[in-house]
């Protein structure tokens, strides 16, 4: 009679590792199927299996409203959360019940789609409080943001390593030659930002909607960036000016540059 054997566990995590980074990466159905048959073949399974099957989450609200309760057993394993507004304009959904919902989970990453964020303060800065050990990437595409969105993200976040905003607008630009913010942070806050090798990140598909706003606004908050990346952002119409201060504001600490100016959908001003 032949003896019961099992496979050693570092070579099962081995495996279920193999399959997980397929799933991530590839976007393999067969290793997304495989996973979820693996979480159920042994308790010692469960685990790795779960943390490649949950480490990223979407959620999208609705013009209702509905909230949702993650399972407590997953919360763990959820490193990536992706948030979307509703799709409704009269009637737009709260992000706050999603990001309260999943307030326990060590997330690394944080991406909030559509909204204004300027609305949602209160409950996007709670969540980044309550993650701070953890999170690293924040991204904020098609939204519409304040400086006061940005600073309460950059203040104080030591673990904090990308900040993306990808065709986002600004919203409550002051008057020329006022501040962005009513009081900036001293210099001991700007000089953990300069510390953290922060790396910022702005795209703009969409040219004339509010990019080149999003840059002037930028360079202008008391903060350093030692890795910039401006992509897709249309040369003209004073876009080449404030990119150009958003690098000026940033040169003592660049240790990266990255700048695509693009012509194609030049509008000149005479």
């Amino acid at each position: 009679m032949l003896a019961h054997r099992t496979f050693p566990l570092q070579l099962v995590n081995q495996v279920i590792d193999e399959l997980g980074a397929s799933h991530r990466w590839d976007h393999n159905h067969f290793a997304y199927t495989t996973l979820r048959a693996c979480a159920l073949v042994s308790k010692r399974c469960t685990a790795p299996s779960r943390a490649h099957l949950f480490r990223k989450v979407k959620i999208e609200g609705d013009k209702h409203g509905h909230t949702i309760t993650p399972p407590a057993s997953i919360l763990p394993y959820v490193k990536e959360l992706e948030v979307y507004y509703g799709h409704n304009p009269t009637q737009p959904a709260s992000i706050g019940h999603f990001l309260e919902a999943f307030i326990a989970a060590p997330v690394e990453c944080l991406g909030i789609t559509g909204g204004v964020l300027v609305d949602e303060r209160a409950c996007i800065q709670k969540t980044i409080d309550a993650h701070s050990a953890t999170l690293h990437t924040v991204e904020f595409q098609s939204c519409s943001i304040s400086a006061h969105n940005i600073t309460d993200i950059l203040l104080g976040r030591h673990h904090l390593r990308s900040l993306r905003l990808v065709d986002c607008k600004c919203q409550e630009l002051p008057p020329p030659g006022q501040p962005l913010i009513a009081s900036a942070p001293d210099s001991g806050a700007r000089s953990k930002a300069v510390g953290l090798g922060l790396e910022l990140s702005i795209f703009g598909e969409d040219p004339f909607e509010g990019p080149a706003d999003v840059v002037a606004m930028v360079a202008k908050l008391p903060y350093r960036f030692s890795r910039l990346d401006v992509d897709h952002i249309v040369a003209g119409e004073g876009t080449t000016e404030v990119t150009n201060a958003l690098i000026k504001a940033n040169a003592d600490v660049l240790s990266s540059l990255r700048v695509r100016l693009s012509a194609g959908m030049f509008k000149s001003s005479s």
